[in-house]
């Protein structure tokens, strides 16, 4: 790792956690005028689910990065997913909650690791 690239990661965190909050308030919006109330309630749930699961490999690419520190187990890292499905089933099953603005709500941090992307190489050139 060369001296510059631990400010460069943070500074790539902090824009996607931005980028995150943007897409999240966006989303809901447009989901609101897609899904009506049941967007307004869907999409922050699927956001939040989005941006816990941007927290839990953040913790995980830092493990990575200190030196004489154990990654997380794999059986801890499949979880999440696990989680998120049996969230989604119960949001399916017992509430009156659409399980289509959840589950668009849930590309939130892959929309901001793609905005993202096009910053660096942007930044770049």
């Amino acid at each position: 790792m060369t001296a510059g690239q631990p400010e460069a990661y943070a500074a790539s965190v902090r824009r996607m956690t931005r980028i995150i909050a943007i897409v999240a308030v966006a989303g809901t919006i447009v989901s609101a005028f897609i899904w009506r109330r049941q967007g307004i309630v869907g999409f922050p749930i699927g956001a939040g689910l989005s941006y816990l699961g941007f927290l839990r490999w953040r913790r995980v690419v830092d493990r990575l990065g200190s030196e004489g520190s154990a990654g997380p187990k794999a059986w801890l890292l499949a979880l999440m997913p696990l989680a998120v499905a049996l969230l989604l089933y119960a949001i399916l099953k017992f509430s009156r909650i659409n399980v289509m603005p959840v589950l668009a709500g849930l590309f939130v941090a892959l929309a901001a690791a793609i905005l993202e992307a096009f910053y660096q190489l942007y930044a770049r050139t």
